[in-house]
Protein backbone atom coordinates (compact mmCIF):
# COMPACT_ATOMS: atom_id res chain seq x y z
CA UNK A 1 0.00 0.00 0.00
CA UNK A 2 1.45 3.27 -1.22
CA UNK A 3 1.49 6.85 0.82
CA UNK A 4 -2.12 8.08 1.68
CA UNK A 5 -1.83 11.83 -0.21
CA UNK A 6 -3.20 14.70 1.16
CA UNK A 7 -7.13 15.40 1.14
CA UNK A 8 -8.55 17.78 -0.89
CA UNK A 9 -9.52 20.88 0.77
CA UNK A 10 -12.94 21.31 1.32
CA UNK A 11 -15.75 22.34 -0.70
CA UNK A 12 -16.51 25.26 1.58
CA UNK A 13 -13.20 26.92 2.55
CA UNK A 14 -13.37 28.50 -1.01
CA UNK A 15 -16.44 30.45 -0.81
CA UNK A 16 -15.57 31.73 2.74
CA UNK A 17 -12.55 33.48 1.70
CA UNK A 18 -13.85 34.26 -0.98
CA UNK A 19 -16.95 36.07 1.31
CA UNK A 20 -13.88 37.70 2.94
CA UNK A 21 -12.00 39.28 0.47
CA UNK A 22 -15.02 40.77 -1.74
CA UNK A 23 -16.19 42.39 1.46
CA UNK A 24 -13.04 43.93 1.94
CA UNK A 25 -12.52 45.04 -1.32
CA UNK A 26 -16.16 46.53 -1.67
CA UNK A 27 -16.57 50.08 -0.71
CA UNK A 28 -19.24 50.32 2.44
CA UNK A 29 -21.47 52.95 0.38
CA UNK A 30 -21.67 49.90 -2.38
CA UNK A 31 -23.33 48.07 0.66
CA UNK A 32 -25.49 50.78 1.65
CA UNK A 33 -26.94 51.49 -1.75
CA UNK A 34 -27.31 48.04 -2.45
CA UNK A 35 -28.32 45.99 0.74
CA UNK A 36 -29.53 42.58 -1.22
CA UNK A 37 -26.72 42.25 -4.17
CA UNK A 38 -24.44 39.14 -4.08
CA UNK A 39 -21.71 39.46 -3.09
CA UNK A 40 -19.89 36.63 -4.75
CA UNK A 41 -21.10 37.94 -8.26
CA UNK A 42 -19.88 41.55 -7.44
CA UNK A 43 -16.45 40.76 -6.34
CA UNK A 44 -15.73 40.42 -10.37
CA UNK A 45 -17.39 44.01 -11.29
CA UNK A 46 -14.69 45.04 -8.34
CA UNK A 47 -11.43 43.27 -9.40
CA UNK A 48 -10.09 45.51 -11.55
CA UNK A 49 -11.25 49.05 -9.64
CA UNK A 50 -9.45 48.72 -6.47
CA UNK A 51 -7.79 51.78 -6.69
CA UNK A 52 -11.41 53.29 -7.10
CA UNK A 53 -12.74 51.36 -4.14
CA UNK A 54 -9.96 52.49 -1.24
CA UNK A 55 -11.31 56.24 -2.59
CA UNK A 56 -14.31 55.14 -1.94
CA UNK A 57 -13.55 53.45 1.69
CA UNK A 58 -11.94 56.75 1.99
CA UNK A 59 -14.76 59.26 2.15
CA UNK A 60 -16.92 56.95 3.87
CA UNK A 61 -14.36 57.09 6.68
CA UNK A 62 -14.44 60.77 6.41
CA UNK A 63 -18.07 61.18 6.20
CA UNK A 64 -18.39 59.23 9.22
CA UNK A 65 -15.77 60.47 11.16
CA UNK A 66 -17.23 63.94 10.58
CA UNK A 67 -20.72 62.84 11.77
CA UNK A 68 -19.36 61.30 14.81
CA UNK A 69 -17.08 64.69 15.37
CA UNK A 70 -20.98 66.41 15.32
CA UNK A 71 -22.66 64.01 17.35
CA UNK A 72 -20.18 64.24 20.19
CA UNK A 73 -19.73 67.99 19.51
CA UNK A 74 -23.32 68.31 20.44
CA UNK A 75 -23.68 66.84 23.26
CA UNK A 76 -20.52 68.33 24.24
CA UNK A 77 -22.28 71.91 23.92
CA UNK A 78 -25.53 70.38 25.67
CA UNK A 79 -23.89 69.44 28.89
CA UNK A 80 -22.01 72.60 28.45
CA UNK A 81 -25.73 74.78 28.26
CA UNK A 82 -26.90 71.89 31.42
CA UNK A 83 -26.44 72.87 35.06
CA UNK A 84 -25.70 69.40 36.27
CA UNK A 85 -26.79 69.78 39.83
CA UNK A 86 -30.24 70.16 38.41
CA UNK A 87 -30.98 69.39 34.98
CA UNK A 88 -32.03 72.78 34.21
CA UNK A 89 -30.56 74.75 31.26
CA UNK A 90 -27.47 77.61 32.84
CA UNK A 91 -30.15 80.24 31.02
CA UNK A 92 -33.51 78.96 33.09
CA UNK A 93 -31.66 78.31 36.25
CA UNK A 94 -30.00 82.34 35.87
CA UNK A 95 -33.98 83.35 35.26
CA UNK A 96 -35.10 81.90 38.09
CA UNK A 97 -32.59 83.43 40.40
CA UNK A 98 -33.32 86.76 38.70
CA UNK A 99 -37.04 86.20 39.64
CA UNK A 100 -36.64 85.86 43.24
CA UNK A 101 -33.80 88.83 43.36
CA UNK A 102 -36.86 90.72 41.60
CA UNK A 103 -39.40 89.00 44.17
CA UNK A 104 -37.11 91.20 47.48
CA UNK A 105 -34.56 88.13 47.05
CA UNK A 106 -36.91 85.46 47.58
CA UNK A 107 -35.75 82.42 45.73
CA UNK A 108 -39.15 80.69 46.45
CA UNK A 109 -40.66 82.76 43.55
CA UNK A 110 -38.30 81.07 41.04
CA UNK A 111 -39.06 77.41 42.65
CA UNK A 112 -42.76 78.55 42.03
CA UNK A 113 -41.77 80.07 37.98
CA UNK A 114 -40.30 76.65 37.45
CA UNK A 115 -42.88 74.45 38.23
CA UNK A 116 -45.20 76.13 37.24
CA UNK A 117 -47.46 74.76 34.09
CA UNK A 118 -47.28 77.55 32.37
CA UNK A 119 -43.74 77.51 31.71
CA UNK A 120 -42.17 76.06 28.85
CA UNK A 121 -38.99 74.31 28.55
CA UNK A 122 -36.93 71.34 30.49
CA UNK A 123 -38.42 70.40 33.88
CA UNK A 124 -35.68 69.50 36.64
CA UNK A 125 -34.43 66.03 37.25
CA UNK A 126 -36.97 63.52 38.22
CA UNK A 127 -34.97 62.69 41.50
CA UNK A 128 -35.11 66.14 42.89
CA UNK A 129 -38.23 67.58 44.69
CA UNK A 130 -38.98 71.22 45.10
CA UNK A 131 -36.73 71.71 48.14
CA UNK A 132 -33.72 70.54 46.76
CA UNK A 133 -33.88 73.35 43.93
CA UNK A 134 -34.41 75.80 46.16
CA UNK A 135 -31.42 74.69 47.88
CA UNK A 136 -30.06 75.21 44.88
CA UNK A 137 -31.21 78.56 43.91
CA UNK A 138 -30.19 80.00 47.32
CA UNK A 139 -26.65 78.31 47.23
CA UNK A 140 -26.60 79.99 43.53
CA UNK A 141 -27.46 83.37 44.96
CA UNK A 142 -25.03 82.63 47.82
CA UNK A 143 -21.95 81.64 45.43
CA UNK A 144 -22.09 83.89 42.97
CA UNK A 145 -20.31 87.49 42.65
CA UNK A 146 -22.29 90.53 43.78
CA UNK A 147 -21.93 92.36 40.16
CA UNK A 148 -22.94 89.44 38.38
CA UNK A 149 -26.69 89.40 40.69
CA UNK A 150 -26.79 93.07 39.92
CA UNK A 151 -26.51 92.67 36.11
CA UNK A 152 -28.60 89.62 36.25
CA UNK A 153 -31.84 92.06 37.88
CA UNK A 154 -30.86 95.43 35.42
CA UNK A 155 -32.74 94.92 32.32
CA UNK A 156 -29.90 97.20 30.66
CA UNK A 157 -26.98 95.08 31.87
CA UNK A 158 -28.52 91.57 32.17
CA UNK A 159 -27.35 88.25 30.04
CA UNK A 160 -31.25 87.49 29.65
CA UNK A 161 -32.59 88.20 26.37
CA UNK A 162 -35.50 90.95 26.53
CA UNK A 163 -38.88 88.80 26.54
CA UNK A 164 -37.08 86.65 29.26
CA UNK A 165 -36.18 88.94 31.37
CA UNK A 166 -40.28 90.54 30.63
CA UNK A 167 -41.48 86.78 31.75
CA UNK A 168 -38.96 87.24 34.98
CA UNK A 169 -40.51 90.59 36.31
CA UNK A 170 -43.84 89.22 35.20
CA UNK A 171 -43.29 86.09 37.43
CA UNK A 172 -41.72 88.11 40.49
CA UNK A 173 -45.46 90.73 40.50
CA UNK A 174 -47.42 88.31 39.73
CA UNK A 175 -45.49 85.87 43.20
CA UNK A 176 -46.00 88.80 45.57
CA UNK A 177 -49.56 88.96 45.16
CA UNK A 178 -49.72 85.54 45.77
CA UNK A 179 -47.79 85.87 49.12
CA UNK A 180 -50.61 88.97 49.58
CA UNK A 181 -53.39 86.39 48.64
CA UNK A 182 -51.89 83.63 51.18
CA UNK A 183 -51.72 86.01 54.21
CA UNK A 184 -54.98 87.00 52.97
CA UNK A 185 -56.54 83.47 53.22
CA UNK A 186 -54.92 82.14 56.72
CA UNK A 187 -56.22 85.33 57.91
CA UNK A 188 -59.88 83.62 56.89
CA UNK A 189 -60.78 85.70 53.70
CA UNK A 190 -61.15 84.39 50.15
CA UNK A 191 -59.89 86.87 47.63
CA UNK A 192 -62.63 87.13 44.65
CA UNK A 193 -61.55 88.09 41.16
CA UNK A 194 -62.34 91.72 41.14
CA UNK A 195 -60.39 92.44 44.24
CA UNK A 196 -57.69 90.54 42.91
CA UNK A 197 -56.90 92.52 39.85
CA UNK A 198 -57.49 95.59 42.11
CA UNK A 199 -54.76 94.51 44.28
CA UNK A 200 -52.30 94.05 41.17
CA UNK A 201 -52.68 97.00 39.89
CA UNK A 202 -52.87 99.15 42.99
CA UNK A 203 -49.04 97.07 43.54
CA UNK A 204 -47.71 98.00 39.81
CA UNK A 205 -48.70 101.67 40.13
CA UNK A 206 -46.87 102.45 43.49
CA UNK A 207 -43.92 99.96 42.37
CA UNK A 208 -43.84 100.28 39.01
CA UNK A 209 -41.71 97.13 37.34
CA UNK A 210 -38.52 98.18 35.93
CA UNK A 211 -39.80 96.94 32.11
CA UNK A 212 -43.37 96.85 30.87
CA UNK A 213 -45.45 93.90 31.45
CA UNK A 214 -47.37 92.63 29.18
CA UNK A 215 -51.00 90.50 29.87
CA UNK A 216 -51.94 93.08 33.01
CA UNK A 217 -55.85 92.48 33.66
CA UNK A 218 -57.55 95.99 34.00
CA UNK A 219 -61.00 95.19 34.20
CA UNK A 220 -63.36 91.84 35.75
CA UNK A 221 -63.97 90.86 32.04
CA UNK A 222 -63.22 87.89 30.50
CA UNK A 223 -59.88 88.91 29.54
CA UNK A 224 -59.32 89.55 33.82
CA UNK A 225 -61.03 86.28 34.62
CA UNK A 226 -58.83 84.74 31.93
CA UNK A 227 -55.81 86.25 33.76
CA UNK A 228 -56.46 85.20 37.31
CA UNK A 229 -57.72 81.41 35.88
CA UNK A 230 -53.63 81.34 34.72
CA UNK A 231 -52.37 83.05 37.88
CA UNK A 232 -54.00 80.63 40.07
CA UNK A 233 -52.79 78.20 37.71
CA UNK A 234 -49.25 79.28 37.78
CA UNK A 235 -49.02 79.82 41.51
CA UNK A 236 -51.27 76.74 42.63
CA UNK A 237 -54.29 78.28 44.11
CA UNK A 238 -57.36 77.24 43.34
CA UNK A 239 -61.00 79.23 43.15
CA UNK A 240 -62.96 78.29 45.83
CA UNK A 241 -64.86 79.41 49.54
CA UNK A 242 -63.32 78.97 52.59
CA UNK A 243 -65.49 77.63 55.53
CA UNK A 244 -65.34 80.28 58.51
CA UNK A 245 -67.06 78.16 61.18
CA UNK A 246 -68.03 74.43 61.58
CA UNK A 247 -70.48 72.60 59.90
CA UNK A 248 -74.29 72.26 61.04
CA UNK A 249 -74.70 68.87 62.59
CA UNK A 250 -77.59 66.55 61.93
CA UNK A 251 -78.86 66.43 65.73
CA UNK A 252 -78.75 70.63 66.23
CA UNK A 253 -80.31 70.74 62.77
CA UNK A 254 -83.08 68.78 64.03
CA UNK A 255 -83.20 70.76 67.67
CA UNK A 256 -83.80 73.79 65.63
CA UNK A 257 -86.27 72.56 64.00
CA UNK A 258 -88.32 71.51 66.41
CA UNK A 259 -87.66 74.90 68.34
CA UNK A 260 -89.41 76.29 65.23
CA UNK A 261 -92.49 74.36 64.70
CA UNK A 262 -95.63 76.54 66.24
Amino acid sequence: MGRLSPSPPSACARPVSLLVSTTASMPLSHHLKNPGCDPVSACSCHQGSAPHAAEQMAEDFIRAARALFLARNKRNMRVARTDELTGLSHVCLHTAVCIGLLASCDMRAGVVWLESANRRGKAWREDLSSTDVLLRLQMFFREADLEFLDELRDPSRTSLSAATFATAARAAEEYKLSDWVRTRNLDGTAIPTARLIDEYQRRLAEQPPSVRLRSVPWTANSTGRNWAFRWRRSQGAMFGKLRTEDDVTLPEKREKARGCVV
